[in-house]
């Protein structure tokens, strides 16, 4: 029983719940800094906060399809993108202080070929579908892909 409402919960949080979560911790961030984060920082974790919503919204990949093929351009004044993909701790994001221009995607044929084999495996219940699916696969496979445009 604990199991299946660790499943459940999980899933509806990462469909539901998943930007608005984003948007809180970076509001939160600057709530609490308020006047003593600097201009700099403050327009740094914006472009954060735009590349994590880009990114990270697993639950349109589950509840729209159409979506899963959609392409789109992001600019952001950081490269939040190169601050992402380097070791944690190197340097901050106001190092990466230049613009940034990506090509958001999802990996379409790979999102195909793992949901046909979700529903195939797990029936008809959508809940239980993506459930499972997100106890056996990384979350990350269901993150949209940055590809920086040059």
């Amino acid at each position: 029983l604990g199991d299946n409402l660790i499943r459940k919960y999980k899933t509806e949080l990462l469909l539901e719940s998943c930007i608005p979560a984003i948007e809180l911790a970076y509001s939160s961030i600057e709530n609490i800094a308020g006047a003593a984060m600097s201009r700099e920082v403050r327009e740094s974790l914006r472009s954060a906060r735009q590349w994590m919503v880009a990114t990270r919204n697993v639950g349109a990949i589950f509840k729209s399809k159409p979506y899963v093929n959609i392409s789109e351009a992001l600019y952001l004044p950081y490269d939040a993108n190169a601050w992402y993909l380097h070791e944690l701790g190197v340097a901050p994001l106001t190092a990466y202080s230049r613009p940034g221009h990506y090509r958001i995607f999802c990996e379409a044929a790979k999102l195909k070929i793992i949901f046909e084999e979700m529903e195939k495996l797990y029936g008809g219940d959508f809940s239980f579908q993506v459930g499972k699916l997100l106890n056996n696969w990384d979350v990350k496979n269901f993150c949209r892909k940055c590809e920086t445009i040059k």
